[in-house]
């Protein structure tokens, strides 16, 4: 896995997806990123900053982690701005599965108020994952803001249940 490329070129976002992602379909934005989809899953492009970079860098290095997102490589573009291109796991909106909006509301109301709802319905080998990624979101959280919500949270299926996965949970 390649962690971070840095170019440095003149640049524009519009340039980067209509040269190397051409078969490219818009998926959604959020106020940092956009999501584009990619042969094994998606491409997210972030401006980038220090709470994104950050909890990615996190991220990277607890892949063995269910509760985030798989990440397969980044690459780091640097022009007007610093985009951060994420190339990761394509992963279910909590609104597109029946129950999700539930399972988002037990993982922020774990991750906020220590709610233990959600220590009930996940797999009892993922707790110490979901407990080492508490803390580092309340690390995180200590020095950014939390962003936890429908948006940032997303769902992967596994084994017929399906696991709240944190994209983006500090800004």
């Amino acid at each position: 896995m390649t962690i971070v490329h840095e170019h440095h070129a003149k640049v524009d976002v519009r340039n980067i997806l209509e040269k190397f992602y051409p078969d490219r379909e818009f998926l959604g934005r959020g106020s940092y990123a956009q999501v584009w989809s990619w042969k094994k899953g998606v491409i997210k492009l972030q401006t980038y900053g220090d709470a994104y970079g950050e909890y990615l860098r996190w991220v990277i290095k607890h892949q063995d982690n269910p509760y985030v997102p798989r990440v397969y490589r980044t690459d780091l573009w640097k022009h007007n701005k610093a985009i951060l291109i994420v190339y990761m796991e394509k992963l279910d909106k909590v609104g597109n599965v029946d129950g999700g909006i539930k399972i988002c509301d037990s993982i922020r109301n774990y991750m906020l108020d220590r709610d233990k709802e959600i220590l009930r319905t996940q797999p009892k080998e993922h707790l110490s994952h979901l407990r080492t990624l508490n803390n580092a979101i309340n690390r995180l959280g200590s020095k950014y803001c939390f962003d936890l919500h429908g948006e940032n949270i997303m769902l992967r299926e596994e084994k017929e249940n399906y696991i709240p996965v944190l994209t983006d949970p500090v800004a």
